[in-house]
């Protein structure tokens, strides 16, 4: 471990809304609350501990990671500037909120810990000001989010040792002996005491298997680092004019440019899709806090030049901004959205081709249902993920995990999907729920396969294998085709006709028409050497040679800069690209080099995008 220098504590520690909004130094959290500042947001207080500070804590450390003493007294000098600044309530005691996020999306990090400062010191000051119910809440969730995310716990175990008792403080002390005794030790009882094991745990996170395995597959450096937010915290559950929600500054599902959300009033957290209410339900309760976020998300958008996803909560009637960033979004919206931007002069058309996934195009592709045929409609719904499917109906996430299986096409019908259901989903081609709710934008990519949400008229028997619709009951094994475009449940099986790109579309593979300075060719030239990777280029004697980009797990290109480097190494006269279409391709984005060809379907619109992409710097 190396010592923090002195002059390195100003890049150790930084204070919201007191430096740069740098991704690389904040992570995307840090970086997007100091973007929330810098547009004069109402953002809770609260201070990033930098990457720099991570490789201080880490560089060279041979046992566990821990907390160095110049980056402690950096922390100590800033928890008195945020106490009693945000509740506003006098003898609160300062509780905190601990985030870990990196410079780029890396999967496995530390969970978040919340309300890190309750404790046996801290719980008569806390009780005195806002009631013994509500601290024991917080005691519990405190006790919860540091046995899973610090001590690495079952949440199951911990949930089921605070079921049994009845009062939230009693489960909170329950909870924290039960964190004590599976760790052997002792959780701490002062806020830096806690918020020291919570810092140690993000960084040793880093290097824990899920984000290890991940950056290898990514290609991320090593020393990338993460940087870990701590934030007052804002209690949405504080009284009947308090909530949480989550705002977008347009609509994932669509791109419509109108703002959307859920909210959940009187909450601590996000909840369940059953109690997560549209962001219009706060015009009722909230009617000033909505109109203070209906101004603020152009600002947002603007600043990000991008659509935004904001997360937000309400104590006592104010609103606070906790974090930003970019939003997940469907297919057809990715589309729309890079067209719309392009149109508002805030991104530029290179740009707007970067933004949209090589796997939507193709998606978009997929051929839809012909309008000149009569259909018989069972029901209708929100359509929440695009495209056109016909399949076997399944009442069971099980059962169409087992019809996938033996080869059949699936529609897995249900009332709502829940976790348990996800494999089946997944294993499913289409999705379809008789139970309304608030979509989850990140499912519509996750699924990525026709859905249909809330499909009024249909009543679903699990147990009997069947639905019944205003007209034929479905029963498991019936064809039915879905429409995830226009939320159309239809039954038997439908005739489908090629895709035609509309308005927007078009105008993208006009965009990667024009700009594509490769020519797409149907097949590669004879005598060409065909490479994988830098292990597979051998001496290309001055030759042409061809690089073949293969779909790869999590989207994640093959390292096509080594191997481009490897074959003009070995001598390579000349560059094609062969592309293989299907999923994986989201991460191609070739470096600039003498590509000269890529090889591929001449009328796939995800291949024609690709090549808008590549930047032909030079040939040989």
């Amino acid at each position: 471990m190396r010592d923090l220098r002195r002059a390195d504590i100003s890049t150790a520690v930084v204070p919201f809304g007191r430096g740069p909004a740098s991704r690389a130094l904040l992570g995307t959290e840090g970086a997007g609350l100091a973007r929330l500042c810098e547009l004069g947001l109402p953002t809770p207080p609260g201070f990033t501990i930098t990457t720099e500070a991570w490789r201080s804590g880490t560089a060279g450390a041979d046992g566990p990671v821990d907390v160095p003493a110049a980056v402690r007294a950096a922390i100590a000098e800033q928890l008195p500037e945020l106490a009693h600044e945000l509740l506003g309530e006098a003898g609160m005691p300062l509780l905190v909120a601990v985030r870990t996020g990196g410079p780029s999306h890396v999967p496995g990090l530390q969970e978040p810990v919340v309300d890190v400062g309750i404790g046996e010191a801290t719980l008569d000051a806390v009780t005195a000001v806002a009631g013994r119910a509500f601290a024991g809440k917080r005691y519990l969730a405190f006790a919860r989010s540091f046995g899973i995310a610090v001590r690495a716990l079952p949440a199951d175990e911990l949930d089921a040792e605070a079921a049994r008792h009845e009062h939230p403080l009693d489960a909170a002390r329950a909870v924290r002996d039960l964190v004590a005794e599976r760790s052997g030790v002792l959780v701490p009882d002062d806020l830096e005491g806690q918020l020291h094991e919570a810092v140690a745990a993000a960084w040793a996170s880093w290097d824990g298997p899920e984000a290890r395995d991940y950056r290898v597959r990514a290609q991320l450096p090593e020393d990338l680092g993460v940087a870990v937010v701590v934030q007052a915290m804002v209690h949405g559950d504080r009284d009947l004019d308090s909530g949480v929600g989550t705002a977008y500054s347009r609509d994932p599902a669509t791109g419509s440019p109108s703002a959307t959300g859920s909210f959940v009033p009187h909450a601590h957290g996000h909840g369940t899709v059953e109690t997560r209410l549209p962001l219009t339900a706060m015009h009722a309760r909230l009617p000033t806090p909505l109109a203070e976020l209906d101004a603020a998300l152009p600002l947002v958008e603007a600043s990000y030049r991008d659509m935004c996803a904001v997360d937000f909560a309400v104590q006592s009637g104010r609103l606070w901004f906790l974090r930003a960033k970019p939003a997940v979004r469907s297919g057809p919206a990715a589309v729309r959205i890079a067209v719309d931007l392009v149109d508002d002069g805030l991104i530029t058309t290179p740009e707007a081709l970067a933004r949209i996934p090589l796997s939507v195009m193709a998606r978009l592709q997929a051929p839809v249902f012909a309008r000149d045929q009569h259909v018989e409609v069972l029901a209708l719904g929100d359509p929440a993920s695009p495209g056109a499917v016909c399949g076997v109906a399944a009442f069971d996430a099980e059962r169409a995990r087992a019809l996938a299986a033996a080869g059949a096409d699936v529609v897995l019908i249900l009332p709502r999907v829940r976790r348990a259901d996800v494999a089946g989903a997944l294993a499913s081609v289409a999705v379809v729920t008789s139970r309304a709710g608030v979509v989850d934008p990140a499912a519509l990519e996750r699924y990525a396969r026709p859905a249909i949400f809330g499909a009024s008229g249909l009543e679903v028997d699990a147990d009997g294998l069947r639905a019944t619709t205003s007209g034929p009951t479905i029963t498991e094994g019936d064809v039915v085709s879905v429409d995830g475009t226009t939320g159309v449940l239809m039954a038997g099986r439908v005739r489908m006709v090629p895709a035609q790109p509309d308005l927007r579309i078009a105008r993208v593979l006009q965009w990667a028409d024009e700009r594509r300075g490769v020519a797409l060719v149907s097949a590669a030239p004879a005598g060409t050497a065909v490479v994988t990777g830098p292990e597979d280029v051998g001496d290309v004697a001055g030759g042409p040679a061809v690089v073949a980009v293969s779909a790869a797990e999590d989207g994640c290109a093959e390292p096509l800069a080594r191997t481009v480097a490897a074959l003009l190494d070995a001598g390579a006269a000349s560059l094609l690209l062969r592309v293989a279409t299907g999923p994986g391709l989201d991460a191609v984005r070739p470096p600039a080099a003498p590509w000269t060809a890529v090889v591929g379907d001449r009328d796939s619109w995800a291949v024609r995008l690709l090549a808008g992409r590549i930047e032909v710097v030079g040939t040989t």
